[in-house]
């Protein structure tokens, strides 16, 4: 069973996996938190992480090559677009790491690999815009958007973490045991990078 932490407020749920990492914490586990101060995305960008998101990581354990880390990215948002998909949301894909709706980013998703001494640590953290007012969204980027202002569909992020989990759960599983239909998957279904995600996924 996952052990889940859950906290009003963390500089960033990707470090505080790392935390308990290093304290000796066992794979897997989850930590999310109702908001961020230091939240991020690719390429150290900042993650505006305000209440009404989603915000939460997974430590997936230590020793997996670099290139694994793309795989388990493509995993957690075919899991959270399956996710919205049930809820009737239809987010789509764009390579490598983001879900938009209706032109606006709803999600972004983190795949870190990070070296402490002779191991190395792979945590997966997901930032998912639900229920946020677009004045808010707007402070972080003008494409931001959430599920509530896009749809009307109001999903409270204490009430869907599990559903989300369990989504993601069901890909890291068939990535373990076939990665190729994964890649196959995720090409099917990314609508924007379709060419930068064939030729990528066609090197791992």
């Amino acid at each position: 069973m996952t052990a889940i932490y859950w906290f009003s407020q963390l500089d960033s749920t990707n470090a505080e996996c790392l935390r308990k990492a290093y304290n000796g914490e066992r794979a897997p586990f989850v930590v999310a938190a109702q908001r961020q101060t230091a939240g991020r995305g690719t390429k150290k960008r900042p993650w505006h992480s305000t209440e009404g998101g989603l915000y939460f990581s997974w430590y997936l354990g230590e020793g997996q090559d670099r290139r694994f880390v793309q795989l388990v990215t493509i995993a957690g948002v075919l899991g959270v677009a399956d996710f919205l998909e049930a809820q009737g949301v239809a987010a789509e894909i764009k390579w490598p790491n983001d879900l938009f709706l209706k032109g606006r980013k709803i999600c972004g998703i983190l795949g870190e690999s990070v070296t402490q001494g002779a191991h190395s640590h792979l945590v997966l953290g997901t930032g998912l815009n639900l229920m946020q007012k677009q004045a808010q969204l707007e402070q972080a980027s003008d494409q931001a958007g959430s599920v509530a202002e896009q749809t009307g569909i109001r999903l409270e992020p204490g009430d869907v973490l599990n559903d989300v989990l369990m989504q993601q759960q069901k890909w890291f599983a068939l990535l373990e045991q076939d990665p190729e239909a994964v890649k196959r998957a995720y090409l099917r279904r990314v609508k924007t990078g379709e060419k930068e995600a064939e030729s990528f996924l066609g090197k791992v």
